[in-house]
């Protein structure tokens, strides 16, 4: 259980592509359907569906996520960039064994570890500009074999959230100048894998303004929601904006009657299901919009 809504996307997706198909001797245009194989993975995902031409003769795009943080009846829109880039990384750090009453005569990988995630987690508050946020978080690790042995493995992995990409770029050097610094004053060793995942996410303002206009018809003003702040989740639709224009809304799925108000990645989580028509209604209503624009303007 993804428990992320993937299912309820792939339904309103699938839902667009059957109630254009009635009406697709009067559109005004092409309109494509994506419907995307993976989404928190490095291999397939939005890139590749890029590789395999999902975006060529393609002007605009538009996609949702649901979001239980709203009610049914309502969509978050954010102008600009709306969600951070999401990275990943491992480090393995490497000691010598010894007998636990013994700790001089081995090089103690657990006590580096835990002096290297100390110090990695103050260099967003010590290194980089409190007005560009950041995230790094360490989600996993393993090492050890007995409690009498001095530990000479461990491994660690996390993630890397930003929303300013110069800040990005310099935080792998950060965290690896200190994995390295402390493994040399500890005389341990290392190994440091960094990987760039989706960028940030930035909608265009004229195709948020599209979405709004489609949104208003469909749930009226009152269901319209500015969301403000940017969020630190990542989404590979970001790939897409990076290539044409677009922008990315969040569909509304609480409803405390059918108890769907639950958070993304709970074992509670479900979506209610009158969400899914209206999700249908404004992305198929925005593509048809756009294409109207566009036609207007030849």
């Amino acid at each position: 259980m993804h428990a992320c809504g993937h299912d309820a996307h792939t339904a309103i997706a699938l839902g667009c592509a059957l109630a254009l198909n009635r009406v697709k001797d009067r559109l005004p245009g092409n309109i494509r359907i994506i419907f995307q194989p993976s989404e928190e993975v490095f291999e397939g995902g939005s890139s590749q569906m890029i590789e395999d031409g999902a975006l060529e003769g393609v002007s605009a795009i538009f996609g949702l996520h649901v979001y239980p943080y709203l009610k049914t009846g309502q969509i978050g829109y954010k102008y600009g960039v709306m969600m951070a880039s999401a990275d990943t990384f491992s480090f393995d750090i490497y000691g010598k064994t010894a007998h636990g009453a013994r700790p001089h005569e081995g090089i103690d990988a657990v006590l580096v570890t835990a002096m290297v995630i100390n110090s990695l987690n103050h260099i967003v508050s010590r290194r980089i500009d409190p007005i560009h946020p950041a995230v790094i978080s360490m989600g996993k690790i393993e090492g050890g074999k007995a409690p009498n042995v001095i530990c000479d493995f461990v491994t660690v992995s996390g993630t890397v959230r930003t929303v300013n990409e110069s800040v990005r770029k310099k935080i792998p050097q950060m965290m690896e100048d200190t994995i390295r610094g402390i493994c040399e004053a500890m005389d341990a060793k290392y190994h440091f894998d960094y990987r760039f995942g989706p960028p940030e996410l930035k909608n265009s303002d004229k195709m948020v303004d599209i979405v709004k206009e489609a949104a208003k018809e469909v749930v009226g003003e009152i269901g319209l929601v500015d969301l403000v702040d940017p969020v630190m989740g990542g989404e590979d639709f970001a790939r897409y904006l990076q290539i044409v224009p677009g922008a990315f809304f969040r569909l509304g799925v609480c409803n405390e009657e059918k108890g769907t108000c639950v958070p993304q990645h709970n074992t509670r989580f479900d979506v209610d299901d009158d969400s899914l028509c209206i999700g249908m209604k404004i992305l198929s209503l925005s593509s048809l919009k756009f294409l109207q624009k566009a036609r207007q303007k030849r």
